[in-house]
C-alpha cells in the first residue's frame, strides 16, 4: 500500500455516536467501536530532545481535527482490540503477521510499543514548552521508544475485523545543537542583542523559537516566533525581553524547535503527523 503524501481534507460525514463518560460541560468521548476507520481524524506527534528516547503522542477525533476549545470535538476512545502502536525503523511495515497479530506484536517490544491512554495535561513531557497540537481537554495516548539511527517512525491503528490504518509515518528533523548564546553569559535585556545560533540546518521545515524569562520574585514572561526557514540563526533585539515587571537577574531560557510534517494513512479521513527536534539553552539576563 502506498503512503499518501498529502493529508486528506476532513470530510463531514453524518453518523450517530454514543457518548460516554461526559457531561454537558466536558469533552465528548465516543467508543472506537462506534466509529469507522474512515471517520477517524488522527493527530500524531513525535518528539526528540536529544536524549536516548523519542516520545510520541496521539489523539483521535471523529471527522474533524481537535479544536482549541474544550467541548467541540468527539474524542475517540480505543476499546476492545482497537490499538495504536508506535514503531521504530518501520518494522510494522515489513512484518508479516499471522492471525495472532496482537500476540506477535508483543514479541517485538524492543522496537515497537503500544500507546497507553493519558487524560491529564500534566502528563505532557516536561521538556515540551511549546504549544502542542494535542488538545489537553480530550483523551489522548502516549508512548516512547529508544532513539533509532534513521529518525523514521511509524504509528499504526490496528483493528479487528475491519479496515486498519497502519501506515502513518513521521521522520524527525536531523539532530542539531544550539551553539549560541553561551549558557555562562550575562546579558542585559534592555541593551544587548541576543544572537541565537544552531548547527545542522535543513530545508523544507519550520523553526519555532520560544524564550522565557523567570525571575526570583516569581515574575515571568514568554515570547515566541515561527520562522519559515531553517537559517541557523535568530536575533532577539535589545529591549524585546525588557518588561517593567521583570527586575534584576533572571533565568532566561531559549527553546528551539524544528518541525517536519509526516504522512497520514489514507484509510483515515485525515490527520496531521509531525516530527520535532527540540533543544534549549539557559543563561542569566538582567536589567
Amino acid at each position: 500500500m502506498n503512503i499518501s503524501t498529502i493529508i486528506k481534507a476532513s470530510a463531514f460525514i453524518a453518523g450517530a455516536s454514543i457518548l460516554i463518560g461526559c457531561d454537558d460541560d466536558g469533552p465528548k468521548i465516543v467508543n472506537s467501536d462506534t466509529v469507522s476507520t474512515n471517520q477517524v481524524f488522527a493527530t500524531y506527534q513525535v518528539f526528540s530532545d536529544g536524549s536516548q528516547y523519542v516520545y510520541a503522542e496521539a489523539q483521535l477525533t471523529r471527522l474533524t481535527p481537535p479544536s482549541e476549545t474544550e467541548d467541540e470535538d468527539s474524542f475517540v476512545h480505543l476499546v476492545d482490540k482497537d490499538e495504536l502502536w508506535f514503531a521504530s525503523e518501520l518494522n510494522l511495515l515489513d512484518q508479516q503477521f499471522s492471525s495472532d497479530v496482537f500476540g506477535e506484536l508483543e514479541q517485538l517490544r524492543d522496537t515497537q510499543t503500544r500507546f497507553k491512554a493519558s487524560t491529564r495535561q500534566e502528563e505532557l513531557y516536561n521538556f515540551i514548552f511549546f504549544r502542542t497540537i494535542i488538545n489537553p481537554f480530550g483523551n489522548w495516548y502516549s508512548a516512547q521508544l529508544p532513539l533509532n539511527t534513521n529518525g523514521i517512525y511509524q504509528i499504526s491503528l490496528f483493528r479487528e475485523n475491519t479496515v486498519e490504518a497502519r501506515y502513518s509515518t513521521i521522520t524527525l528533523p536531523n539532530n542539531f545543537s544550539i551553539i549560541a548564546p553561551d549558557s555562562l553569559a550575562l546579558y542585559s535585556r534592555s541593551m544587548d542583542d541576543i544572537i541565537v545560533e544552531w548547527n545542522n540546518t535543513e530545508t523544507d521545515l519550520s523553526v519555532e523559537i520560544e524564550t522565557t524569562v523567570a525571575c526570583p520574585d516569581q515574575s515571568f514572561e514568554s515570547y515566541s516566533e515561527t520562522l519559515t526557514s531553517d537559517s541557523g540563526t535568530y536575533v532577539i533585539p535589545a529591549g524585546t525581553l525588557s518588561e517593567p515587571h521583570l527586575v534584576g537577574r533572571c533565568t532566561t531560557t531559549i527553546n528551539v524547535r524544528k518541525a517536519l510534517l509526516g504522512t497520514i494513512d489514507p484509510n483515515l479521513v485525515g490527520g496531521l503527523a509531525s516530527g520535532y527536534q527540540i533543544r534549549r539553552v539557559s543563561f542569566v539576563s538582567e536589567d
